[in-house]
């Protein structure tokens, strides 16, 4: 004799952990941070990061942001794509349990490679008035 079975929305579910599915901690964001950052140095658009790693721009908005975690294979394809070493997203990153100030954290953002390469471009005379005035103007 068969069993009755329940309809689907009254089967039981399979039972979850607490704590199986991790929400993105401050690293997660960080690299998702320093993603962005290395994608706009190399002039490639989300969408041609997410093609390259066969994944929607959407998606790739999602781990810039840090809503999603980046899986350590994942990572490596947008590596690839990038044309980066991995060591080049995760160096000098924070352990939860060590956390450190990073001094370099601006110069990751947009404005930061921008300025970084415009930096490079000026003569030591200029830097060193540039770093003044900027150091005055931080107060």
């Amino acid at each position: 004799m068969a069993r009755p079975t329940q309809p689907l929305s009254k089967a039981k579910k399979a039972p979850t952990r607490p704590g199986t599915v991790k929400s993105p901690t401050d690293i997660d964001r960080e690299v998702g941070k320093r993603l962005r950052a290395l994608r706009e140095e190399a002039g490639i658009s989300q969408t041609g990061l997410g093609d390259g790693s066969g994944i929607t721009f959407q998606q790739v908005q999602k781990y810039e942001n840090g809503i999603n975690r980046v899986s350590v294979s994942r990572l490596m394809q947008f590596c690839d794509v990038l044309g980066v070493p991995v060591s080049q997203v995760l160096d000098g990153i924070a352990t939860a349990r060590q956390p450190k100030a990073d001094p370099l954290q601006a110069l990751r953002s947009g404005y930061g490679v921008r300025l970084a390469k415009a930096w490079e471009r000026l003569n030591p005379k200029t830097q060193g008035a540039m770093l003044k005035l900027i150091e005055e103007s931080a107060g």
